[in-house]
């Protein structure tokens, strides 16, 4: 016995095709859809700060070669580069990193370089992040806010999205040294700081309001900002017939 069609079942138990479960879902706010490509350097474009400053090196690319040359005389000090920095410039596609520091004078990136010729590269060898929680956090970002709803303010959503979180990321571990004692601190919930004083030190800080209220969307200027474009976005309902 052939297994039965369930998409059958359904549309004749509702009695809607596939049209009309789109329409219905539009005209309910429901957006669905794939995202663009968003990368560290799409990131780092709108908030520079987040990759520390970038060491400038003077690399020799082969077109569809992964290898860079590093030039100079003499050659550049490639003592701070290591695997999964990234590195950005002419020829270089985005979101490559460095797979491997081969020598002195030599690195191989994750991607081939698209040109060839001398090109002066950034390398990020200091961001205030690791690039794998860099990266974590757009992937995150990506998986929560579609591109579809967000519409030509999707990569402002994304950028704020990713420093708010990093942000909080930094305030309770951005120190890798931090004691044990100093760990459990900073990861304590915190209030929002509402006033303060010089006399005898007085601090005033009110509890995060709650879900309903954006929650730890105020603990930064990015969430706040954030949370305030995503009260706009795709507000509304839209029925398309």
């Amino acid at each position: 016995m052939p297994f039965p069609d369930y998409s059958q079942f359904v549309a004749e138990a509702w009695g809607w095709s596939d049209e009309s479960a789109v329409m219905i879902g539009t005209s309910l706010g429901i957006v669905l859809g794939t995202n663009p490509p968003y990368s560290v350097a799409d990131f780092l474009a709108f908030y520079p700060k987040f990759g520390g400053r970038p060491v400038r090196i003077s690399g020799e690319l082969t077109s569809g070669s992964p290898v860079v040359t590093i030039g100079g005389s003499p050659p550049e000090d490639v003592d701070e580069f290591a695997a999964g920095q990234m590195v950005a410039g002419p020829g270089i596609p985005t979101g490559a990193l460095i797979q491997s520091v081969d020598s002195d004078t030599q690195i191989t990136l994750t991607l081939a370089a698209t040109s060839s010729g001398t090109s002066t590269l950034k390398v990020y060898c200091q961001p205030l992040a690791p690039m794998p929680v860099l990266n974590a956090y757009i992937a995150l970002a990506s998986a929560s806010l579609i591109q579809a709803r967000w519409l030509d303010s999707w990569a402002v959503a994304m950028s704020l999205y990713c420093a708010h979180f990093l942000t909080l990321y930094l305030r309770s571990d951005g120190n890798p040294h931090s004691t044990p004692g100093q760990a459990a601190a900073a990861g304590l919930a915190q209030g929002m700081l509402v006033s303060k004083g010089a006399g005898a030190v007085n601090v005033g800080l009110q509890p995060v309001p709650g879900l309903d209220d954006w929650a730890q969307w105020n603990s930064t200027s990015y969430g706040a900002t954030f949370a305030t474009m995503a009260k706009c976005a795709g507000a509304g309902a839209l029925l398309a017939w």
